[in-house]
């Protein structure tokens, strides 16, 4: 079983990026995402399904600064969704 996810793609705004994709926890409960954003000021996480038993969230403490933009986020088994990180 395994996590993975999804980078489909970054947008500049200003003087911000905005990083998106998904991400699918089969069998786990979350995993690392790759945002590709030096500093992550901001995470969005949105579970897709007819019914939610646990809101994902972050297991971060923002901003978070390093040098790949690694953000853990916890989600209930078998969850899919969506993400978005800016910064």
């Amino acid at each position: 079983m395994a996590f993975s996810y999804t980078h489909d793609g970054e947008v500049h705004i200003g003087g911000m990026r905005i990083a998106r994709g998904t991400y699918t926890s089969t069998g786990v409960t979350g995993g690392d995402i790759l945002t590709g954003l030096s500093i992550v000021r901001q995470v969005f996480l949105t579970p897709k399904g007819s019914a939610v038993t646990n809101a994902p969230v972050y297991n971060e403490t923002l901003p978070l600064m390093n040098t790949d933009g690694t953000v853990t986020i916890v989600t209930g088994n078998g969850e899919i969704g969506s993400w978005m990180a800016i910064g």
